[in-house]
Formats: structure tokens, sequence, C-alpha cells
């Protein structure tokens, strides 16, 4: 019985260094992508719309950040997403604020996909943008209805 004990005892100790190096790993694995991120270029098949858009407009939704956030303080990534207004040309914006964690199993980050609350009054539905980080610290947001991607560079240092 007594080495019983010490068994469940060893166990639980162990389970619990395990999850504290878990917990560690992720908090390492999205340190590498924290940071200050900037819009680098709004852009469908035929044409870029970055240039385009007046200097004050462009510097106003470019800043993006990934960042720990709330009570739980998860990692979200923010930024203002460009939306398309075809009846009055250029963009209306929307601040988004999106949660995304570093997968051991799958070796990559994941964003939570967005909710119908999320795109709310965006004219968009959740299965509609997909969101991916790619190498060199580009996060790439894809609108499979109108086609724009939008990509954001790490400012301060090289991520992934």
């Amino acid at each position: 019985m007594k080495h019983l004990l010490h068994a469940i005892v060893l166990l639980t100790a162990l389970l619990g260094l395990g999850a504290c190096q878990t917990k560690q790993a992720l908090d390492t694995k999205m340190e590498e992508i924290a940071g200050d991120y900037r819009l680098q270029s709004i852009s469908d098949p035929r044409r870029s719309y970055l240039p385009e858009m007046p200097a004050a407009e462009r510097e106003a939704v470019s800043a993006a950040r990934i960042t720990r956030a709330g009570k739980d303080r998860t990692w979200v990534f923010e930024y203002t997403y460009p939306i398309p207004h075809p009846a009055q040309g250029g963009f209306q914006y929307h601040r988004m604020v999106q949660e995304l964690t570093w997968d051991q199993s799958f070796g990559c980050y994941f964003f939570t996909r967005l909710t119908e609350e999320d795109l709310q009054s965006t004219g968009f539905a959740p299965e509609d943008i997909s969101v991916e980080i790619r190498e060199h610290g580009t996060i790439v947001i894809h609108n499979n209805q109108t086609y724009i991607t939008c990509e954001w560079t790490r400012l301060n240092g090289n991520a992934l």
C-alpha cells in the first residue's frame, strides 16, 4: 500500500512537471512570433490596393501585433481587417482580435476560426476567411469570397 501511494505521488508530480514543460514550450514558441507587425500588402489576383490608399489611411490601419491578452493571458493577433466597399470604392475597416496558439503535436501555429460575431457587419461568414503564419514572420489572411489577400510582416526581427 505504501509503494502504491508513493507511485501515485510520483506519477502526479511527473504529470505536473510535464504540464509545466509543455506550458513553457508553448510560451517559448509564442514569444518567437510575438511583437509588432505591419501590413505589407492588400491585393487580389488583378491588383495591389495598398499603394492606392491615402498615406494617412494606410498608416492608421497598418499596425498589428501578437501579444497576450485578457485574464487568462491567451495569445492574440490584433489587426485591422480591410473590407472592400464596392459601392463607394476603397475599403472599410474592421478591428479584429483573433486567438492563436502553437500546437506541439503538429509543429505549427493555429489561429482560432473566426465566428459570426467576429465578422458581424462585414458581410462575411467564418468559412470565407483563412489565416496562416508563413515563414519569416508573415501572417496571411485570405478572403475566399473577394479573393483579397492581406499580408502582415513582423517588424522586430525575423520570426520562425
